[in-house]
């Protein structure tokens, strides 16, 4: 099962009507990028904040 923003992307593909995932990823995948960035800001903070506590 792929998770995609919280949901399978099957489920999702499937009722969007889409026959094939990738569909469904290649159309949409620009909403994963904020989502994306603010994971890596958020771990580069919590890395930062680690290291000053050493």
């Amino acid at each position: 099962m792929m998770n995609w923003l919280g949901y399978d992307i099957i489920d999702v593909s499937a009722d969007l009507g889409h026959s094939e995932k990738s569909t469904t990823l290649n159309i949409y995948a620009h909403m994963c990028e904020d989502r994306k960035e603010k994971s890596h800001a958020m771990a580069a903070g919590i890395s930062s904040l680690l290291s000053s506590v050493k």
